[in-house]
């Protein structure tokens, strides 16, 4: 093929795509109007990511301040087929952190520096999952806001609907009592790649107050290494003495 041909070959198949939505720069050129279905179609082939997850519980009332920490740092490899997880726990400024690698229906924790077999465990972080989270953002669709700035894609919300709450109280277990809906207010923001339609970041605050005190939770979310992860932490050092 000359050079002539493959200039009026590649314009034309630009066309094409672009007519289709699927090339318009380097996202979709029907992105902002249909980005649920094309995350749900990213999700479907991703492999493999990492997590980061902070979740923080601020609590002001009667004269007493308590903070509470949770975060989770995961590698994940299929539809959590197998993963490596290391959460920690802060209470009153104590922290637990907990190692774990699982596969399957098989889970191994780190006790100091052996690993010990807790088979039929439930390792208590698929909640988190980015399938489910994905999902609390499209549960909530009809709330949000769109809007591309450079190569990213934003959706945000803020106020206080009883089905947004819904949407993401499973994957993050979020808790609040004794206020009523006009004293909740809800600000979330997620970064998304427009070229992937791949979750990059998230945030969720919620703030509560009353007269009685307030009430203040924090959730930060980070995506990386989307479909890059061939190997996890800890896996040679189990199958070594397991013998798997």
């Amino acid at each position: 093929m000359n050079k002539t041909a493959k200039v009026i070959s590649t314009l034309f198949t630009g066309r094409i795509l672009t007519g289709c939505g699927l090339l318009e720069g380097r996202a979709p050129s029907d992105l902002e109007g249909n980005w649920s279905t094309y995350m749900e179609e990213a999700e479907s082939d991703l492999e493999s990511y990492m997590t980061d997850i902070d979740l923080t519980a601020e609590t002001d009332a009667m004269g007493q301040s308590v903070k509470n920490r949770a975060k989770l740092v995961a590698s994940i490899i299929g539809d959590f087929d197998k993963g490596h997880v290391v959460v920690t726990n802060e209470q009153e400024g104590v922290a637990v952190t907990n190692e774990m690698y699982f596969e399957d229906s098989v889970y191994y924790l780190k006790d100091g520096n052996e690993w010990q077999e807790m088979q039929g465990q439930d390792n208590g972080s698929t909640d988190t999952s980015y399938k489910n989270v994905l999902n609390a953002i499209i549960e909530s669709e009809a709330f949000l806001t769109t809007d591309i700035i450079e190569d990213d894609l934003i959706l945000t919300y803020q106020g206080y609907d009883q089905a947004v709450w819904d949407a993401f109280e499973p994957p993050f277990s979020l808790t609040i009592d004794g206020f009523q809906d006009e004293e909740i207010e809800m600000m979330l923001e997620v970064i998304v790649d427009a070229e992937t339609q791949l979750i990059e970041e998230l945030e969720l605050s919620v703030h509560a107050e009353n007269e009685l005190g307030t009430v203040i939770l924090l959730v930060e979310v980070e995506y990386d290494d989307h479909n890059e992860i061939d190997e996890l932490e800890g896996e040679d050092e189990i199958s070594e003495a397991f013998r798997l």
